[in-house]
């Protein structure tokens, strides 16, 4: 399961025009973010409520996620499975947010019916305005930068 972050077009062509070392801060900023969406996942999943079906194995107790919910996590698996990219091109950014479990795409791609638990999708859906916001205003603060 991956999450592909790339810039809009104009924010490539912007990329295009600036140096290296801007290029860099952009990069930067695209880490950060990544690092606070997986973050916010990873604590979503673990601290989440759930009020799905109650059942033991290995003589515990433990509830499922009900239909809608973000997965509940039981082998820690999905939530250790989380790893972060970018990636510096020519022209423009790219930062990727995977999660490379065995089960994540089940999860995610699933109807809930059959156990479908999407957890990326809905975290994109919350960073989607915030990443925008922050890189039209890391471009501008840069390109006012280098027009000095």
């Amino acid at each position: 399961m991956e999450l592909k972050i790339i810039g809009s077009k104009k924010l490539n062509y912007q990329l295009a025009q600036i140096d290296n070392k801007m290029r860099d801060r952009v990069a930067t900023e695209m880490t950060r973010v990544l690092v606070a969406m997986k973050k916010q996942s990873r604590d979503s999943i673990n601290t989440g409520a759930r009020s799905g079906k109650i059942y033991k194995r290995a003589g515990k107790t433990r509830q499922r996620s009900a239909p809608g919910e973000l997965p509940k996590t039981d082998t820690r698996d999905l939530v250790n499975s989380f790893s972060n990219t970018t990636e510096k091109l020519m022209t423009r950014v790219v930062g990727r947010l995977v999660n490379d479990s065995d089960h994540a795409s089940l999860l995610e791609f699933s109807s809930p019916t059959k156990g479908g638990r999407p957890f990326m999708r809905p975290l994109w859906k919350i960073w989607r305005p915030i990443v925008r916001i922050k890189f039209v205003e890391i471009m501008n603060k840069l390109l006012r930068e280098s027009a000095k």
